[in-house]
């Protein structure tokens, strides 16, 4: 008991002396204002600001945080002993504001909020030990990770998996902050520990997929050993390519995406497209498919052959072109046998008979080169792409016969398709067996070579796909999405894409962040600049870890957004160390200060900063 009190009466710094609301004052004991305090040979840091004080009320223990510090002049009676008399002398009294964060209750659990506060006179203390650590986490050792340690006492720091991991989380930083290695280190602790549990049900039930837009996650150890990597290109074939199943490319979605079709006129195009596709590849068998696309190529060639309108006629010429040299023909020279009479406003032909006048009874059409070969035409050998591509030629020659769209408007649609044709056949490969996940239950996109149209649609159509497919599964299985140098895909700012597209890029993202939880999706961003990201994305994360930013746009939205930062974790964000980060939000009851331990170099990103002098050696 003594040895207790001493220790109390060591660890005692003041006293209470203002109370107003959530602040408090307390006057320092003048025996007490050394930079540090010995107990038991122990030295312990004496408090200044931001430093985290108990405050004594009957068993309960409040908790706060000295917010500033000030002198108060004050005068006082002295009794002044070799001339026996007193006098009033100059006394400086240090008083620290302190801000309530919460109390310890009877049990020794912490409780946030403004229930319990202190009262003139109460004493203050030093808050060390299992309290101190308590304060941050309490969670079990069985269910949590240690990967740094509170700069405040240089202690380990055990985050909890739960409420932690199942939750949004954003990693901010500038470049060289230590965000990188923030990311890896949480997911590598992470995926250890879950696989140590019950390795089967951890493969099974719960998936991983990073996109790595710099090609820093790939390397053999980095997270995890036990991943599929996909090394993307879109500048050669060389890279991995994407399995994909032929019912998720032929989806109106997807390539509504990869062709950034409009919602009113270029949808429904593809749409009809699409079901005219499935109308030809559903036939009994090969024979079946290839007649059925015969005769409808057959029969629009004849209509367009019999137009009068020759602006029109020629436009859907050019379309049967394209057609035909996907089939491998070049049909230029009997596109130009094909003669236009203008006063009859019909086509002919000139042979050694003469002219020959184009109509539905001459049979001309019929004995036509180009005509005929369509029957060597074989619908089903072609790949899936290029089936596509010959089904939405095809339709927009019979749109165009109908008179249902504008040329100019819906052509666009299949020109941006062929514009990232190239790019589709380099990374992905259509297999109906196999899964995206491989072997493995952790994925790293790598799209540090894939070209920069292909960057801002490629994270979007693979989240999609996953999300929409863990929302079949949510009640058995997890999926955490975990997105480095998210501003490339969440950019509220970008000026390389249309306002309707950046806003169904935006919209898919916030519904993710929105309603991902209830089916098992978690969404991790990471990024050096949180003011280039849409502020409902930001706002939505559950749990925070902020290093050191110091542009004061990004300030400004952390500061607007994050709604569970103090005033002076907030001030201290352009100056903090690196590999130190706040950690705030649900997972924790106040805001910390972290310090993650820094990876094994085998472990790491590969986001080093390259030496000079390693260069000349």
């Amino acid at each position: 008991m003594k040895q207790l009190l001493n220790k109390d009466s060591i660890l005692r710094i003041g006293k209470v002396c203002g109370i107003s609301g959530m602040k408090v004052w307390v006057e320092i004991l003048k025996k007490k204002n050394d930079s540090f305090l010995f107990s038991e040979g122990e030295i312990i840091r004496n408090v200044g600001v931001n430093s985290i004080v108990e405050i004594k009320k009957g068993f309960l223990s409040i908790i706060g945080v000295i917010v500033g510090e000030k002198l108060e002049e004050t005068k006082e009676n002295v009794l002044l002993k070799d001339i026996n008399r007193t006098s009033l002398l100059d006394q400086n009294r240090r008083i620290v504001e302190v801000s309530l964060w919460g109390y310890f209750d009877e049990k020794g659990n912490f409780i946030g909020g403004s229930k319990e506060f202190p009262l003139i006179s109460s004493e203050v203390f030093v808050l060390v030990g299992e309290k101190l650590q308590n304060l941050y986490t309490a969670c079990p050792s069985d269910w949590s990770i240690s990967v740094s340690k509170l700069e405040i006492t240089d202690k380990p720091f055990r985050l909890p998996i739960d409420g932690l991991f199942n939750s949004h989380i954003a990693i901010f930083g500038n470049t060289g902050s230590g965000k990188s290695n923030t990311l890896a280190s949480l997911y590598r602790a992470l995926l250890e520990k879950l696989g140590s549990k019950d390795s089967k049900k951890f493969k099974n039930n719960m998936h991983f997929a990073v996109f790595d837009f710099n090609g820093e996650y790939d390397g053999v150890e980095c997270i995890t050993s036990s991943k599929t990597v996909y090394k993307l290109t879109t500048h050669d074939d060389n890279g991995n390519k994407i399995p994909i199943k032929s019912k998720d490319f032929l989806n109106l979605e997807f390539l509504s995406v990869l062709s950034d079709a409009t919602e009113k006129t270029q949808k429904p195009f593809l749409q009809r497209t699409l079901s005219l596709l499935n109308m030809i590849r559903k036939q009994s068998d090969e024979v079946e498919q290839n007649k059925y696309f015969q005769n409808i190529l057959k029969k629009y060639l004849e209509e367009t052959l019999l137009l009068s309108d020759k602006i029109k006629a020629d436009i859907l010429l050019d379309y049967f072109a394209n057609i035909y040299t996907i089939f491998g023909y070049d049909c230029s020279s009997g596109m130009d046998q094909l003669k236009w009479h203008s006063q009859n406003q019909t086509f002919y032909i000139v042979d050694q008979n003469g002219k020959k006048y184009f109509n539905s009874q001459s049979g001309i059409i019929s004995s036509l080169k180009i005509y005929t070969k369509i029957t060597d035409f074989c619908f089903s050998s072609l790949t899936l792409l290029d089936q596509l591509f010959v089904v939405l030629y095809l339709k927009l020659i019979l749109d165009i016969i109908d008179n249902r769209v504008n040329n100019d408007f819906v052509g666009y649609v299949i020109h941006r398709l062929q514009r990232h044709r190239d790019s589709i056949s380099r990374i992905f490969e259509f297999d109906e067996k196999a899964s995206i996940w491989g072997e493995n239950n952790c994925i790293i996109f790598n799209f540090n070579q894939v070209n920069l149209s292909m960057k801002k649609v490629l994270p979007l159509l693979l989240a999609k796909k996953l999300y929409e497919e863990q929302k079949q599964e949510y009640n058995q299985k997890s999926l955490n999405l975990i997105i480095d140098e998210a501003h490339n895909i969440l950019s509220k700012t970008s000026m390389r894409e249309t306002d309707s597209w950046k806003d169904y890029r935006l919209e898919t993202f916030e519904e993710i962040i929105k309603e991902g939880r209830k089916f098992g999706v978690f969404l991790t961003i990471a990024s050096q600049r949180p003011n280039d990201i849409s502020e409902t994305i930001i706002s939505q994360a559950h749990n925070y870890f902020i290093h050191r930013l110091v542009n004061e746009k990004d300030l400004l939205m952390i500061s607007n957004t994050v709604s569970y930062l103090d005033k002076i974790s907030e001030e201290s964000i352009p100056t903090l160390p690196v590999g130190t980060c706040i950690f705030s939000g649900t997972a924790t009851q106040l805001p910390v200060k972290i310090h993650f331990n820094e990876l094994e170099k085998s472990k790491q990103p590969k986001s080093h900063t390259i030496q000079y002098k390693n260069l000349l050696e």
